[in-house]
């Protein structure tokens, strides 16, 4: 009884990755298939909304990747997505000052924004 209690356990944990990576590999298939446009930056950011928990590391590429087309378009709510997923990254393992450089640095360019359309 205690076996087949630990194996239903392991199925039970295993399902949600399995669809987790489902809904990953569906997303970087549209990705692969956009044009450099928002879409892109908010499939790309969907991405690393998915995997930044379990791989940091990771998502910081996608974010990258991101940030780079934000930038590009001059995409503001691209931009500071972007940076404030960088910070949670970095913030998941522990490396606070890369952390908060990234939400200072969000900080710094919300405020320039508003400042701007005054």
């Amino acid at each position: 009884m205690k076996k087949l209690y630990l194996q239903f356990l392991f199925v039970l944990f295993a399902l949600p990755v399995t669809a987790q990576q489902a809904v990953v590999d569906s997303l970087l298939k549209r990705i692969s298939t956009s044009k450099e446009d928002t879409t892109k930056v908010w499939l790309l950011l969907k991405v690393a909304d998915i995997v930044v928990h379990s791989e940091p590391p990771k998502a910081r590429t996608y974010i990258q990747q991101a940030e780079v087309i934000s930038q590009k378009l001059k995409f503001n709510a691209g931009i500071i997505r972007c940076n404030e997923t960088l910070g949670e990254s970095y913030s998941l393992e522990s490396k606070t000052d890369s952390a908060m450089m990234y939400m200072e640095k969000n900080l710094k360019f919300t405020r320039e924004i508003n400042d701007s359309s005054k």
